[in-house]
């Protein structure tokens, strides 16, 4: 027990219980004790940080409550979606993901990308063969990954934009990876393409609506090139899914992941581990990989996009004690320790 705790009741006074944004002063409670539902402003930043440790209270109103807005992921969760292989399995049953990342400015973003990508669990992961691009490193780190310019029809999901440093050829793979049915994971340096082009976020809202799976993964400055993220983070997502139909994943303490459909989750497993160079790459690969290896079926790639960020995140808390001072390496060094947990 704390002596002089300060305990906020149901959410700390100042603090808007569905946003989080916080007008002037708050409670700054050590712990909150709410009651019936968690409340979206105790998981959403700044409100995050007035509330401490929450403790939820059920008062059995379940039949009152009427539908979330939002879902936190939890342990259970994610072990739902995660899929052990078979007896029966091979490796492109397992899945097959494309990593395009990198560029001569930004080696390093491709290992973090693929390093990512071979904890998830799909059959294969390939890195696509790029002129200028030097592939020493990573072959010799992952002699398992297979490097190839040539297409691949049984590529599940891709990751593009990891290490994109602006160069010309760097939109036309873009436009590529949109013409494919498979899986788009759209990060990093790829953002900052779409957020100029109307051509490129036209081609990425067709290929939602026509059923494409489409993820986009930006922070705060990311998010701000397409709108403006406001006071309301989860509202924000939403309307940057709607517009863009895909699944967006607005990332920060209280990451929220949100789809065109409505869904919204929001992610209270990340610490601030995460806040490290490279960690988005690590992300981004593992998220590739988990919807490659068909972890969830055709209406639940928002649930496995969330499941990505908590696995993520655990492998933070996970690097964070047992090194205290942690890397995107170290991360992604936890990732499969991580997972075992969760089996």
């Amino acid at each position: 027990a704390l002596a002089n705790a300060i305990v906020a009741v149901d959410i700390p006074s100042g603090v808007n219980a569905d946003t989080g944004a916080v007008e002037g002063e708050a409670i700054d409670a050590d712990l909150t004790v709410t009651f019936g539902a968690l409340k979206p402003g105790l998981l959403l930043m700044p409100g995050k940080e007035f509330a401490g440790a929450i403790h939820l209270v059920d008062i059995d109103l379940d039949a009152t409550l009427g539908e979330p807005v939002a879902q936190l992921i939890e342990d259970e969760d994610v072990t739902d979606l995660l899929r052990a292989p078979s007896a029966s399995d091979h490796k492109y049953s397992r899945g097959v993901v494309e990593i395009i990342a990198g560029s001569a400015q930004y080696p390093g973003a491709a290992l973090l990308a693929v390093d990512g990508a071979r904890s998830a669990g799909a059959g294969m992961v390939r890195y696509l063969e790029r002129p200028g691009i030097d592939t020493t490193a990573l072959i010799t780190a992952f002699p398992d990954v297979v490097i190839s310019g040539e297409p691949d029809a049984r590529i599940r999901a891709r990751v593009i934009g990891p290490g994109f440093d602006g160069s010309s050829d760097q939109r036309e793979l873009l436009v590529t990876a949109c013409a494919s049915d498979a899986a788009l994971v759209i990060d990093a340096g790829a953002l900052t393409l779409l957020a100029s082009d109307p051509e490129l976020r036209e081609l990425v809202t067709v290929r939602g609506a026509a059923g494409a799976v489409t993820v986009l993964t930006p922070h705060d400055g990311e998010f701000g090139r397409f709108q403006a993220v406001g006071d309301d983070r989860r509202a924000a997502a939403l309307s940057l899914a709607g517009s863009l139909k895909a699944i967006v994943v607005l990332k920060g303490a209280g990451t929220v992941i949100a789809d065109h459909h409505g869904h919204v989750f929001i992610d209270a497993e990340g610490t601030s581990d995460l806040a490290t160079a490279g960690s988005g790459d690590v992300l981004a690969g593992l998220m590739g990989g988990l919807l490659a290896s068909g972890g969830g079926v055709a209406d639940s790639h928002t649930s496995v996009v969330a499941a990505a960020v908590f696995i993520h995140g655990r492998a933070g808390r996970i690097a964070g004690e047992a090194l205290g001072s942690v890397t995107a390496a170290d991360i992604a060094d936890c990732l499969e320790p991580a997972l075992a947990e969760l089996l």
